[in-house]
């Protein structure tokens, strides 16, 4: 969402804005995540899923969809595409004093922390830094893409670093909680199986 199509919103408003999208939709999308998750997974492991797996599977589904009903589908298309290539351009609208910088800043972070944290547990290829960054970074691509392509928002360096950041936000949440459950009760949480 551009700055200065939002200046004037503010945090409740600009909440009821990012959320007004069809939800239909996004079910709809949640479901075909869901089809592709499944199906990639059972693919890599021969068909094998526990209890853990399929929680975190739809959750990610869910997850999925409603990011983007929250950068595609709450937005009508503007008829040509946008760009902000101008990296860091966020932090100088913020201290100039344009509130709304911030919120799109740390909004874009936590978009895309529970990413990292359902991944890892998911599946256990992505508890590696690497990965989950590769992970975080092509997922955003993807959403940046499409919303140049559709021309229902803009292609944004500072959205792209900011949630790779989210996600790698939330696989260092994943990690510091998975030593936690280690330490207090001897249970690897990416091992551990639900009765």
């Amino acid at each position: 969402m551009d700055i200065n199509e939002t200046t004037n919103l503010t945090g409740i408003s600009w909440l009821m804005r990012m959320f007004s999208f069809s939800w239909w939709e996004v079910g709809c999308i949640s479901v075909l995540s869901m089809i592709i998750i499944f199906v990639l997974y059972g693919i890599r492991n021969h068909w094998k899923f526990t209890k853990r797996v399929v929680i975190a599977g739809v959750l990610l589904s869910i997850y999925i969809g409603v990011v983007i009903g929250l950068t595609l589908l709450n937005r009508t298309s503007s008829e040509d595409h946008r760009t902000i290539l101008k990296f860091l351009w966020s932090y100088g609208a913020w201290i100039q004093g344009n509130k709304q910088a911030l919120w799109e800043i740390v909004g874009n972070i936590v978009m895309l922390i529970p990413y990292g944290i359902l991944l890892p547990i998911l599946e256990q290829k992505f508890r590696k830094f690497r990965w989950i960054l590769l992970a975080s970074f092509g997922f955003t691509l993807f959403i940046e893409l499409s919303q140049y392509f559709t021309c229902r928002g803009w292609f944004e360096l500072d959205d792209l670093f900011h949630n790779t950041v989210g996600g790698v936000v939330g696989f260092q949440f994943f990690q510091i909680t998975r030593k936690i459950y280690k330490r207090q009760w001897g249970i690897d949480m990416h091992t551990y199986e639900l009765n």
